[in-house]
């Protein structure tokens, strides 16, 4: 007996009916690549922004507070200080500041980089971030980040290194607002750069940026000052 002939269209060494594999044309290989380096840089960049965001947080929302509230509170009397005393002056000073460091690094670190990374999250889903132009996306993230800051609860534990300075309320208000809004510019900064591969590490400053932040932090060293 015979088997069922195979029809004549079919190719040379398949079974009647069994699929036909065809391969990739060149040009869709290309395209297939393309999606797959484009898809890898975009999660490249995106882990990149939530590193420096967190970074970013950690440095300017736990250290330089922590910096400013050791240089406040410091007993230092610079004209009165004899020079062989002033080794052991910066000496306390140092000592102080790592105590403090310590203290903002367990108390305020985490939370630092638990609302930056939500902070973050909620920024790179907001229209704002995929303008073209970043400005919107700083400006955003400054407001809520003045806003923001608050949520981190220990850091009013700076109250109790003020306590005994006058208007030590309005201190750590003031320093709450201005470094919460420059991390919330930073990391508004970071969720535009998600979306927009082809920019680099910083942003482009404005008169106005730079007179808000010579301002902002000018107020603050003034509030600070030893």
């Amino acid at each position: 007996m015979h088997g069922r002939p195979e029809p004549r269209n079919a190719p040379v060494g398949t079974a009647a009916g069994a699929p036909v594999r065809r391969e990739a044309a060149p040009q869709d290989l290309a395209l297939l690549k393309a999606a797959r380096i484009q898809k890898a840089k975009e999660s490249s960049r995106k882990t990149a922004c939530v590193l420096f965001a967190i970074a970013g947080a950690l440095f300017l929302g736990v250290l330089v507070p922590t910096l400013l509230t050791a240089m406040h509170t410091v007993d230092q009397e610079p004209l009165r200080i004899p020079e062989s005393q002033i080794p052991y002056v910066f000496l306390r000073f140092l000592v102080k500041f790592l105590v403090l460091v310590i203290c903002a690094a367990a108390g305020c670190g985490p939370g630092a980089a638990l609302l930056a990374g939500y902070f973050l999250y909620r920024l790179m889903k907001h229209p704002c971030t995929k303008e073209a132009d970043e400005r919107a996306a700083i400006s955003h993230g400054a407001k809520l980040g003045a806003l923001f800051a608050f949520f981190n609860l220990p850091g009013f534990l700076a109250l109790v290194f003020l306590y005994y300075e006058d208007f030590a309320f309005l201190r750590v208000l003031a320093l709450f607002m201005i470094t919460g809004a420059t991390c919330g510019g930073w990391i508004g900064w970071q969720a535009y750069r998600a979306h927009h591969l082809e920019r680099g590490f910083f942003p482009r400053f404005t008169l106005g940026t730079l007179v808000s932040l010579a301002l902002g932090w000018g107020a603050l060293l003034v509030l600070f000052g030893p």
